[in-house]
């Protein structure tokens, strides 16, 4: 469940790499303008972490972590539809603040619930994780955006939000 999760984050950046000259011309803007979304969503992360690990101590993994899976899909369904580059700026935002919960929250769950020894093994799996996903989700990406179009690779992310919000709500304590 929290490789899952940590798996959002590549997911996040690498799968839309590959359609951002699409998405440039789908969105009628400038490079420039799509990388910023870009540098928003990793500075979005990185306050994102300010707040969840706090949070979490006061509120409970759990919620925090939820809470946080629930904004990263309406953030993402807004990529999804976003009709302009402004739009589609401010909620990469968002998406990065609430993905920033998956890095911040797991890392707490294992510390939380594990002993030195299945921690580190449980880590291994995660940092695992974080080693694939960058390599398979720009191939997923460019296959998205070339076979179905540049918003599928969001409808897609919204899918695997959903997913991991249901594994999370069923199976986290």
């Amino acid at each position: 469940l929290l490789g899952m999760v940590v798996g959002l984050d590549p997911l996040s950046i690498d799968t839309v790499l590959p359609a951002t000259q699409v998405m440039v011309e789908g969105l009628e803007t400038d490079f420039s303008s799509i990388q910023l979304s870009l540098s928003l969503f990793v500075l979005g992360m990185a306050v994102g972490q300010l707040f969840h690990g706090p949070a979490s101590d006061r509120f409970g993994r759990r919620p925090v972590m939820l809470a946080a899976l629930g904004f990263y899909v309406v953030a993402t369904v807004v990529l999804a539809l976003a009709p302009g580059i402004d739009t589609l700026i401010v909620a990469r935002l968002v998406q990065g603040f609430a993905a920033a919960a998956s890095q911040t929250v797991s890392r707490a769950i294992i510390r939380d619930r594990l002993d030195r020894e299945a921690a580190s093994q449980v880590l291994s799996y995660v940092l695992l994780v974080l080693a694939i996903a960058p390599v398979v989700a720009p191939i997923l990406g460019a296959y998205l955006t070339e076979s179905v179009g540049w918003r599928s690779v969001f409808w897609v992310m919204i899918i695997y939000g959903v997913l991991v919000i249901l594994l999370h709500g069923r199976w986290l304590e």
